[in-house]
């Protein structure tokens, strides 16, 4: 839908079904967003998968230069409510 506020509650309805095919919308999504605020809504609703894809998302805006630095701050915030130990691991790499 062209209309932003739609978009978004829609980006925010999909975390709540819970299923991990969501991602499959998600991703995607993500990378062809072209609005600001509508990827900062995607990236949040990946944030709420806890699972290997939505952690390989969230560390490659870490990693990714020319993304926001507020941007790779919230996917560090995600990524430190992780247990998994690949995270864990990401997480102690940046800080040496």
């Amino acid at each position: 839908s062209p209309e932003l506020e739609l978009r978004k509650t829609a980006i925010r309805a999909i975390p709540n079904r819970g299923e991990d095919a969501d991602l499959d919308v998600l991703l995607p999504l993500y990378d062809s967003e072209r609005d600001a605020d509508l990827k900062d809504f995607i990236l949040s609703a990946i944030g709420h998968y806890k699972n290997q894809r939505a952690y390989q998302k969230l560390m490659q805006v870490v990693r990714t230069p020319s993304e926001p630095l507020e941007r790779r701050k919230r996917a560090i915030s995600a990524l430190s409510q992780s247990k998994d130990p690949v995270v864990l691991k990401f997480l102690e790499d940046m800080l040496k």
